[in-house]
């Protein structure tokens, strides 16, 4: 059953740190924030976040070396994510389009790629075909 759940667990937080993108494209595009710089910049915050530091996942599982890689790629995606909400909170558009298309891209797609790698590791969730 963990292993279900954790397959899924994985695939939600693809999905849902996919469409960070977007939200912070349109932040930049109207530049306005729709959430605090504090809240963008807490890798606790978010659905994935949550998950890795809640108690469903035992202490075994965080002594794993995919854990630990996800753990600090969390933080450093939510980090560069958290600049430039504050690039946007202050009206510097031009150097948070620079970040995003940059060095949060690239941090984006490191997590993107473990979480695959993760979730790749579990073979299919059980009752997949």
């Amino acid at each position: 059953m963990f292993h279900n759940r954790k397959h899924d667990r994985i695939s939600l937080a693809i999905d849902a740190h996919g469409s960070w993108r977007l939200a912070l494209r349109r932040a930049i595009t109207t530049g306005k924030m729709g959430k605090s710089v504090q809240n963008v910049a807490d890798s606790h915050a978010c659905i994935l976040g949550a998950w890795l530091h809640g108690p469903e996942i035992d202490a075994a599982i965080r002594d794993t070396p995919a854990f630990r890689l996800i753990d600090r790629l969390h933080d450093e995606f939510h980090q560069a994510s958290g600049e430039i909400a504050q690039l946007v909170e202050h009206g510097r558009l031009a150097e948070a389009e620079a970040l995003l298309a940059g060095d949060w891209l690239a941090k984006s797609n490191c997590l993107l790629e473990a979480l695959e790698n993760w979730r790749g590791e579990l073979g299919p969730a059980r009752g997949a075909r």
